[in-house]
């Protein structure tokens, strides 16, 4: 795979993407592949997927050394917690970084709904252990990503739910329908990660991104 090739298009495998209104902003083919292979694994897997959306930011006066292995030490706690408790989980992380003095990172999870519903606690969680990682406030480094620039608010945690099947025909087509509507509006928010700006700033040898595995016998 060319790991650098971009896209323009408005769509990819037939979802909407993020490029901008006349396609002026490129987004990284291989980031989308990602993502779109693994909300398909976990909405084939499951009757019900929580989308989550979040950013993490280090405070102006951190000392880092430009890793990401703070946002992979989080990943790593997500990922043991939901193993003791048996929740499904896949995950993806960006590393971006323009003229300010730390990298940030974009997130997305994809969880069993069926265990997990509330986004909120999940997000403050991950603040908890964002600030134990850091040792410090974590207010205003975990972005929940719930309002716009502007302030309004904005849906998070969007549950995708496949419709059942032992539903009436009509019923089943409604719900069909707003599977397709979710799994659109949650790969055009989730394709922001892949956009191209922000990501030429990574170091040499540093990964401009992280992803969960989807288990082998899935793939």
């Amino acid at each position: 795979m060319n790991y650098q090739a971009t896209t323009n298009a408005r769509r990819f495998e037939n979802f909407p993407i993020n490029t901008g209104l006349n396609g002026e902003h490129a987004c990284f083919v291989e980031m989308l592949q990602k993502i779109h292979d693994r909300l398909i694994y976990m909405v084939t897997k499951h009757c019900k997927v929580l989308f989550i959306r979040f950013d993490l930011r280090f405070p102006k006066d951190y000392y880092s050394d430009l890793s990401n292995d703070t946002v992979s030490h989080l990943f790593k706690i997500l990922k043991e917690n939901a193993g003791t408790k048996k929740i499904d989980f896949q995950f993806m992380w960006v590393r971006e970084q323009s003229r300010e003095k730390h990298q940030h990172y974009h997130c997305i999870l994809l969880i069993n709904g069926s265990k997990v519903q509330n986004y909120r606690r999940v997000l403050e969680y991950i603040s908890q252990i964002w600030a134990r990682l850091l040792n410090c406030n974590p207010d205003g480094l975990v972005d929940f990503c719930h309002k716009n620039r502007d302030g309004q608010p904005v849906e998070n945690g969007i549950m995708i739910r496949r419709p059942s099947h032992t539903l009436g025909e009509f019923e089943y087509m409604a719900q069909e329908n707003t599977l397709f509507m979710d799994f659109d509006r949650v790969f055009r928010w989730a394709s922001y990660l892949c956009k191209e700006n922000q990501k030429s700033n990574t170091p040499h040898g540093v990964r401009r991104f992280g992803v969960s595995q989807i288990p082998s016998e899935a793939a």
